[in-house]
């Protein structure tokens, strides 16, 4: 057992993820001091990033402050400074204190500049603010629980706010994850509730260890997407194995 848990200590602390971070936008509220944060419900609201090379989109998050209510982000293009074509929308659901993650199917993102756009079903400050910001945000009327609409070129927008949503991106393109050794697409990481495991090619025993060893959940995935449910599992550091073989470490929220 003394083994073990050296040979997973070391694993953690000193092996990388697959694949290399790429992600873009605020992770942490650090810098975001702004005292308001009243997001009104039925809004389309959000800000632009940008990616400095190609990159895989995983998921979509935002560091919740005291959200109500149920919530979703989605992901745009831009055109000339402003968002415009829709590249992937997470689905509503409950949002909570601290990391929220909208898991979306991986999708190639060619170097440029995106925006993460936010709506709300109730009022309430979701997330954090920086007033002092010269960051520009365009917003626009939507109705939670319709549809997001798929081009936003015609939004208005104001200057000077910023909010804590970002990009969990992996470095490259699909191709580059298609021909990697591992072939496997975990997101998203940090994990909230549910983490995603794609890209398996063969039927595959799946298992997740803490740092005592110890099994805390398995699956057998006979599908080429799979996902294994730790809403149930205590916040910390794990290790993701297929079939015995180490995979990726996990961060647990």
């Amino acid at each position: 057992m003394k083994n073990t848990l050296l040979l997973l200590t070391t694993l953690l602390f000193s092996l990388p993820s697959f694949s290399q971070d790429c992600n873009i936008g605020n992770e942490d509220s650090t810098n975001f001091k702004g005292t308001g944060g009243n997001f009104s419900p039925d809004f389309l609201l959000g800000v632009g990033f940008t990616l400095a090379k190609k990159g895989v989109l995983k998921s979509i998050n935002l560091l919740g402050k005291s959200p109500v209510g149920k919530g979703l982000l989605a992901v745009y293009k831009d055109s000339s400074g402003k968002p415009s074509s829709l590249v992937a929308a997470g689905t509503a659901k409950t949002m909570t204190k601290g990391i929220n993650s909208w898991a979306v199917t991986p999708t190639e993102l060619e170097a440029g500049k995106y925006w993460i756009m936010s709506n709300y079903e109730k009022a309430g400050a979701h997330t954090f603010l920086n007033t002092s910001s010269t960051t520009l945000t365009y917003y626009g009327n939507l109705t939670f629980g319709t549809a997001v609409p798929q081009n936003i070129s015609s939004y208005a927008s104001y200057n000077s706010t910023d909010f804590t949503y970002y990009m969990e991106i992996s470095c490259g393109g699909l191709s580059t994850l298609e021909a990697s050794a591992t072939e496997l697409n975990v997101y998203p990481n940090p994990v909230q509730n549910v983490v995603h495991i794609s890209g398996i090619k063969n039927n595959t025993a799946f298992q997740i260890l803490d740092l005592t060893g110890r099994t805390v959940k398995s699956v057998n995935a006979r599908t080429p997407q799979t996902e294994i449910d730790l809403s149930d599992v205590s916040s910390g550091n794990y290790v993701l194995m297929s079939d015995g073989e180490f995979v990726e470490k996990l961060i647990v929220e």
